[in-house]
């Protein structure tokens, strides 16, 4: 079973669209502990899928609607995830069998290929900063801590226990070093390790409380112990610092919107959206 919050860090799958399908009646997932939906592979698969279409501009609600009036058409035990669905345009097109049908089930002539959305789910963590890629670093041949960062970075392709172990390495030598904190911190989030991305967050926002990413990294860390009044707290720092930060609106928005404060939701979220316009 998967939680929102993984389908999220996992698959970059945004609330929001979870929600529209819940609201729908397209996908009925259970509530564990605290009322949390607890999501199985069938509704995650067709989570991605729908996810694909709202990359390419269909918004959450119509797409929801889309699938419920499919879902109705189709026998009960075809699952929605056994048929294709398509963007044409600001359209969005079945196809069952050899034709190719709306909303209204009216089929679409002289159509000789759907043009569907073709690029594929972000499956980043879009919640999460990295420091500086090794690309990018100019690096003092002097500098021995630049190198260990380099080397840790290059680790984490290949071997995120490994690399893991240099950044906390580093830390220990460093505890100011905010790239390694910043590293750190993902690469544990990314392996389910929430107390100790929340530990390392914790103590490298101590040192740089005015960095705007490390409080943001912290709040997703704060978010994954269910600290959720701490995340906001980080949220709304890492804001105060750089307002800029689209992902910090959308994730205070969430939260806001899940405590009951509505306006103060709306407010985050249409900064996000209208940075997201940018």
């Amino acid at each position: 079973m998967f939680t929102v919050a993984q389908l999220k860090r996992t698959y970059g799958i945004k609330p929001a669209l979870v929600t529209a399908l819940v609201n729908a009646g397209v996908i009925a997932p259970v509530k564990g502990a605290g009322g949390a939906y607890q999501l199985d592979f069938q509704d995650v698969v067709l989570l991605r899928s729908a996810a694909v279409l709202a990359a390419s501009a269909i918004p959450p609600g119509r797409l929801a609607r889309f699938l419920k009036v499919l879902r109705e058409r189709l026998p009960a035990d075809a699952p929605l995830s056994s048929v294709r669905v398509s963007a044409l345009g600001k359209e969005l097109v079945v196809k069952i069998g050899e034709s190719i049908e709306n909303i209204a089930g009216q089929m679409i002539l002289d159509f000789a290929e759907t043009t569907s959305v073709q690029q594929q789910v972000d499956t980043r963590p879009v919640v999460i900063t990295r420091s500086t890629p090794l690309a990018a670093i100019e690096m003092d041949e002097q500098d021995e801590f630049a190198r260990r960062l380099a080397r840790a970075q290059a680790l984490e392709a290949t071997d995120q226990a490994a690399a893991i172990d240099q950044y906390r390495k580093l830390l220990k030598d460093e505890p100011s070093y905010v790239d390694a904190a910043l590293n750190l911190c993902v690469l544990l989030i990314e392996a389910g390790e929430s107390q100790a991305a929340y530990r390392v967050g914790r103590d490298a926002v101590v040192h740089h409380p005015d960095h705007a990413l490390l409080n943001y990294n912290f709040g997703v860390a704060c978010e994954e112990c269910e600290r959720f009044g701490e995340a906001l707290t980080a949220y709304t720092q890492a804001l105060a610092i750089d307002a800029t930060l689209a992902d910090a609106h959308y994730n205070a928005a969430q939260l806001h919107d899940s405590m009951g404060n509505r306006r103060d939701a709306l407010r985050h979220m249409s900064a996000y959206r209208r940075l997201q316009r940018q």
